[in-house]
C-alpha cells in the first residue's frame, strides 16, 4: 500500500513541478498560479504545511482570476486551521466579502466549527458543524462528507459521545464511498488526531485503517520533501529527444548513453515523457 501511494504522490508531484516549469517558460501567470495552488493542496494533504503555505503565497503573487483567488483564500484559511492558527484564520474569515461567504457557506461554517473545537468550545463546535451539514444540502457530496467528519470531531471533544462519533464517521464514509474515494477525509482527519483515538476506543472499525493510511502519507510526505533537494530529471522522446535537469537541457553525447537514459527513465509511459527526482553523480 505504501509503495502504491508513493508512486501516485511522486507521479503527481513530478507532473506538477514539470507543469510549473512549462508555465514559467511561457511566462503565463495564470497557469503558474493554478499549478502552485495544486502544489499547495498536495503539500497540505501530505502534512507539509510550511511548503503548502509557501506555494499558496507564490500563487497569490502570481495572480489569476477572481475565482482562483477566492479558492486560494479559502485554501489558505483551511491551512491556517490545520496549523492551529485559529485567531488568524478567524480574522481572515471575517474579512471575506459577503458574496464569497454566502457562496461557500458550508466550507466556512465547517472551518468555524474547527476553530471553536480547537478553542475547546464544544457546544459552539457542534452547532456550527450541524449548520455546515445543513448548508451542504442533500444527497451525497464532498461538502457533506466533510461536514459529517467535522461533526464527529465535535462529538469527540470532552466529555465525548461515542455513539454520535461512530454514527457521524459512518455517514462521512458512506458519502465518500459514493464519491469513489475517502482520501480527502483521511487527509482532513490528519489535523484531528484526537478524533481517531476516540473513534478507536469507541469501537469504530475503520479507525486503525485510517490511522495506518495517515502514517503512510506522513512518511511519504517526508520522502517527497527530501526529494525537493534533488535535481529534477526530465526525459522527452516524442519527436525530438531532449534530456533536461531542473528545466535546463543537457547533452550526454554518446548516442548509446542517451538511449539507455531514455529507456531506463523512471515512470516511463506511452507518451514518452517522464519527470522524476534523481541523484546526480
Amino acid at each position: 500500500m505504501a509503495e502504491h501511494l508513493l508512486g501516485d504522490y511522486r507521479a503527481a508531484y513530478a507532473t506538477l513541478r514539470q507543469a510549473l516549469s512549462y508555465a514559467q517558460e511561457l511566462g503565463t501567470a495564470v497557469h503558474q498560479s493554478l499549478v502552485l495552488v495544486s502544489l499547495g493542496d498536495l503539500y497540505s494533504d501530505l502534512g507539509l504545511l510550511d511548503q503548502a503555505q509557501e506555494a499558496y503565497n507564490e500563487a497569490r503573487q502570481a495572480g489569476g482570476s477572481a475565482y482562483l483567488m477566492t479558492y486560494l483564500e479559502l485554501a489558505r484559511i483551511q491551512l491556517l486551521v490545520r496549523q492551529r492558527r485559529y485567531e488568524v484564520a478567524e480574522n481572515a474569515i471575517t474579512r471575506l466579502p459577503l458574496t464569497v461567504a454566502e457562496q461557500h457557506a458550508a466550507a466556512l461554517l465547517r472551518l468555524q466549527a474547527r476553530i471553536a473545537i480547537g478553542r475547546a468550545d464544544r457546544l459552539a463546535g457542534l452547532r456550527l458543524a450541524e449548520q455546515a451539514l445543513a448548508a451542504a444540502g442533500t444527497g451525497h457530496n464532498h461538502a457533506r462528507a466533510l461536514a459529517y467528519l467535522t461533526l464527529a470531531y465535535a462529538h469527540s471533544s470532552p466529555p465525548g459521545n461515542p455513539a454520535a462519533v461512530v454514527a457521524a464517521l459512518e455517514q462521512a464514509s458512506t458519502n465518500a464511498a459514493l464519491l469513489g474515494h475517502n482520501d480527502f477525509l483521511i487527509a482532513e482527519a490528519m489535523s484531528m488526531p484526537a478524533l481517531l483515538r476516540f473513534a478507536h476506543t469507541s469501537g469504530w472499525s475503520q479507525a486503525l485503517v485510517w490511522r495506518h493510511h495517515q502514517q503512510n502519507v506522513l512518511v511519504l510526505g517526508q520522502m517527497l520533501s527530501a526529494d525537493d533537494h534533488r535535481p529534477l530529471l526530465t526525459v522527452r522522446s516524442l519527436g525530438s529527444e531532449q534530456i533536461l535537469v531542473n528545466g535546463q537541457p543537457v547533452e550526454i553525447g554518446w548516442a548509446r548513453a542517451r538511449e539507455c537514459c531514455i529507456f531506463c527513465s523512471p515512470t516511463r509511459r506511452r507518451e514518452h515523457r517522464t519527470a522524476a527526482r534523481c541523484d546526480m553523480a
